[in-house]
């Protein structure tokens, strides 16, 4: 995957380290705003960090907004690359755009339901119980 706020993956690898670690030496427990906010001002982020960070936020901002639900309860649009770096209206893609967008989000559902099985795992480690993990046909579409 492309990497747009760092093209240098041995300095992405180290920036990640340090606000790790000034995030336990904050507390380990603040706002992500305060938490950000501070690693501007400490200057572990760069300025050309920063630059490409404003860029990506108005990207982000663009993708929500593509994102939001039609009557038809479907995102206006999706990405059609597996990069996400390029993006179409639902009603413009073409049979194998859709069939790829499919495969896609499948995937990212099965990893986000591994995710939840470990935290569930995580939980009862740690506190003794968990809360039970709900099957696909009890969740409630919006």
């Amino acid at each position: 995957m492309h990497d747009e706020l760092f093209p240098n993956p041995q300095r992405r690898s180290t920036l990640l380290l340090k606000l790790r670690d000034l995030f336990r030496e904050l507390g380990g427990n603040l706002p992500i705003r305060a938490f950000a906010s501070e690693a501007v001002d400490r200057g572990v982020i760069s300025s050309e960090e920063l630059e490409r960070c404003q860029m990506v936020g108005v990207q982000a901002l663009c993708r929500q907004a593509l994102k939001v639900k039609t009557e038809a309860g479907l995102p206006f649009a999706k990405p059609t690359t597996e990069d996400g770096r390029n993006w179409s209206q639902l009603e413009l893609f073409t049979y194998g755009q859709a069939e790829a967008l499919i495969e896609r989000e499948a995937k990212a559902l099965m990893a986000d339901y591994q995710e939840l099985v470990l935290l569930k795992r995580w939980c009862l480690e740690k506190f003794g119980r968990a809360p039970e993990i709900p099957e696909v046909q009890e969740i409630e579409t919006a």
